[in-house]
């Protein structure tokens, strides 16, 4: 019997709480536990995002909440760390397990189909030289 990876979980919406990975219990993981770092990083991404638009540093914001024990997390409407809970800093369960889904759905569909549709990018022309200044009105000054 393969033993699972424990998860302690914990999101917010303007302070976020990420998802920790116990890798003390990986050693006997089926061979796509490769997957593991990419879904670990994909799921600090919402809160490195909210930390970069509140103008901090998302490394030191991830390092400290990951250190962090209970519901420890970072409201980035204050630049604080606190208890979310007590903060009412809370994500509705449906919207994050709806998310997570929908992403796993799209990555699926990528895989399988080995192609994907995007637009070009399209190669935008410089801007025009701005017009020469106007000349002085003849004959107004006095």
């Amino acid at each position: 019997m393969t033993s699972r990876p424990r998860w302690r979980s914990m999101t917010g919406r303007h302070g976020t709480r990420v998802n920790s990975w116990d890798f003390s219990t990986t050693a006997n993981l089926p061979l796509d536990s490769c997957t593991v770092p990419v879904n670990l990083r994909a799921m600090e991404a919402p809160l490195r995002e909210i930390v970069a638009n509140a103008g901090e540093e998302p490394s030191v914001v991830l390092n400290k909440v990951k250190d962090g024990q209970g519901n420890y997390g970072y409201n980035a409407a204050t630049g604080e760390y606190v208890d979310m809970v007590d903060a009412g800093i809370l994500d509705p369960t449906k919207v994050t397990r709806t998310a997570l889904q929908n992403a796993a759905s799209i990555a699926g569909l990528m895989i399988t189909t080995e192609a994907m549709v995007a637009e070009a990018p399209k190669k935008e022309e410089p801007a025009p030289a701005h017009g020469g200044g106007m000349g002085g009105m003849g004959g107004m000054d006095f």
